[in-house]
């Protein structure tokens, strides 16, 4: 006997994820690779591009819900995308975090933390230095909470009520104490 689904439930299902598009705007095309193949996998619609100017021509095709965005671009720089994407019809609805860490963590000057839920296999996973620009981010607030490479993904997981993914660290933060997601 076949089971067949009732239609509302994979609409539902459809709509809940595949209207999560998630922009990545990075030059180093192993990082464009990464962010896209993991996100797809938590059922994301992911679009990575090379250019600023790439993502502003490409801007109101993708509507994308959340950019991660790399500052130091070609052409035209992280700051100036940023400025242009303020002045958009979008930007009422979007949320920007911009990591960085040229120098593969070793800038981090004080341990991670370290014990069950903060680490994984590979030990604890390295803290990167992020910052949100968002209509949604808190003004003025600087977030002591520990985040680490999988927040990212966590605030995704939680913001679109998703299933949590596995090998995300238990107790790194999700990054929603830094944004007011009810306005």
């Amino acid at each position: 006997m076949v089971r067949r689904r009732r239609p509302g439930i994979a609409l539902a299902l459809f709509e809940r994820v595949v209207a999560k598009q998630i922009l990545v705007v990075d030059d180093e095309a192993y990082l464009r690779d990464v962010h896209v193949l993991v996100l797809s996998a938590a059922g994301y619609a992911a679009t990575a591009l090379a250019t600023a100017v790439e993502a502003l021509t490409r801007l109101a095709d993708i509507r994308p819900d959340l950019i991660l965005l790399d500052m130091s671009l070609p052409g035209m720089d992280g700051r100036e995308f940023l400025k242009r994407l303020r002045a958009s019809a979008q930007w009422s609805r979007m949320v920007v975090i911009v990591t960085y860490d040229e120098n593969g963590g070793f800038w981090d000057h004080v341990p991670p933390p370290a014990g069950p839920g903060w680490g994984d296999r590979w030990g604890p996973g390295t803290r990167i230095p992020a910052i949100i620009v968002s209509p949604f981010a808190r003004r003025g607030y600087v977030d002591k909470t520990p985040y680490d490479t999988t927040s990212i993904i966590k605030l995704i997981t939680r913001r679109f009520v998703l299933e949590p993914l596995s090998g995300v660290r238990e107790k790194a933060g999700d990054l929603t104490k830094a944004l007011e997601l009810a306005r």
